[in-house]
């Protein structure tokens, strides 16, 4: 077994407040939807408020813990997880650290430069990913080729969320979006991010799983 006893609680407690905050959307949807985020936390007092944090911060918390628990899994000391934890934590808060920065405002300057960060970095890693492909045998570059159809997908989610968020769809600007009669575009690119995401994931998934049995079998290991 990989991974040792304290990884396996810690991946089995972040999974546990993900799907804890998922069930829980899925429960409060209705009233925030007639309600608001305010409407709802004033009407349901403490529990409302309580219910609605960890909605809101229950899966990004559950997925940092669960990589933590996997890195401590593998022996990982706690100490060299200190940074993760750091950025872990950076990304639970995200939701109220960024707007507090940059404002709630809507500003081309930030989605502009932040667009073009994120096209710089996707050809970054494309070519990194093609260096590093290029140095495997054959035989090896499978779930390499698996990773880089998840990274393909990412990249295409990231662009259709520009797309909705701004033009075409405006999402961020209701007038507008009213105005030109782009919701139901809207819902199909929304559903296609949906899509990109999933087979995003699945092809990471899966070229993670191909990566380990390759591993496995260099070492003379079976796995499942």
């Amino acid at each position: 077994m990989w991974c040792t006893p304290s990884g396996m609680i810690m991946i089995a407690v972040g999974a546990g407040l993900m799907i804890a905050a998922v069930v829980l959307g899925y429960g409060i949807q209705p009233e925030m939807a007639e309600l608001g985020m305010e409407g709802y936390q004033a009407q349901s007092g403490v529990m409302g408020s309580l219910s609605f944090v960890l909605f809101a911060f229950g899966f990004p918390l559950g997925v940092g813990i669960t990589a933590i628990g996997a890195m401590r899994g593998g022996g990982t000391p706690w100490r060299r997880l200190l940074w993760f934890a750091a950025l872990v934590m950076g990304g639970v808060l995200s939701a109220v650290l960024v707007p507090l920065i940059f404002g709630r405002t809507l500003g081309g300057a930030f989605f502009g430069s932040g667009g073009i960060i994120i096209l710089v970095l996707v050809l970054i890693t494309t070519w990194f990913w093609g260096a590093n492909r290029a140095r495997l045998p054959q035989g090896a570059r499978f779930s390499e080729d698996l990773k880089g159809g998840g990274y393909i997908c990412f990249a295409m989610a990231a662009w259709n969320l520009c797309g909705l968020g701004d033009m075409p769809s405006f999402v961020l600007s209701p007038e507008t979006m009213l105005a030109v009669g782009s919701l139901p575009f809207a819902v199909g690119q929304m559903k296609s991010v949906m899509v990109l995401l999933l087979l995003g994931w699945a092809l990471t998934a899966l070229g993670q799983r191909a990566a380990l049995r390759q591993a496995a079998r260099a070492d003379g290991v079976r796995t499942p």
